[in-house]
């Protein structure tokens, strides 16, 4: 299968690979996001973009490709647990490590 032209993958053998890919393919990471956004446990989840911050020290940037939703996360969507609104409900993200800036640890 042909993967779309902005699809892209890492492999994450340690952190000097990564970020010599990085730089020989001069890599420009997204500035935008989008995510399934809860509003009220009476309407359904909204896909909605919105701007990426500017990484701080000691921050990456995470493409995430599945996120789980918990029995809260499904108590929170049928209103019997309240959460500040709007949310992006999920937990335990599994992802691709897109860009870091001055990680010295991870």
């Amino acid at each position: 299968d042909k993967l779309p032209s902005n699809e892209f993958f890492i492999l994450v053998i340690d952190r000097s690979f990564v970020f010599g890919i990085l730089k020989r393919c001069e890599f420009q990471p997204p500035n935008h996001s989008t995510a399934a956004v809860f509003h009220s446990p009476d309407l359904p989840l909204t896909l909605e973009s919105f701007p990426l911050p500017v990484l701080r020290t000691g921050e990456a940037l995470v493409r995430i490709r599945c996120a789980t939703l918990c029995a809260s996360d499904l108590h929170t969507l049928r209103g019997r647990r309240p959460a500040p609104t709007p949310s992006i409900l999920g937990h335990e993200m599994v992802g691709d490590i897109v860009t870091a800036n001055d990680v010295s640890d991870y």
